[in-house]
């Protein structure tokens, strides 16, 4: 849920990874299950379906 808070906040992979303290590789792993889990495309897009669904809170 951490990475998923922090790509709604506009982080990068780059800076996620170095604030979780992960490689970027596992940054990338969590973000394309994300993306599966909630059946979007783009980074932007996974934000705003996260909050629509409450996700975020």
């Amino acid at each position: 849920m951490k990475v998923l808070r922090l790509l709604a906040q506009g982080m990068t992979e780059k800076a996620i990874a170095g604030q979780v303290g992960v490689s970027i590789a596992t940054v990338g792993r969590h973000v394309n299950t994300i993306r599966d889990a909630l059946g979007v495309e783009g980074l932007f897009a996974i934000g705003v379906v996260a909050a629509q669904r409450g996700l975020l809170d």
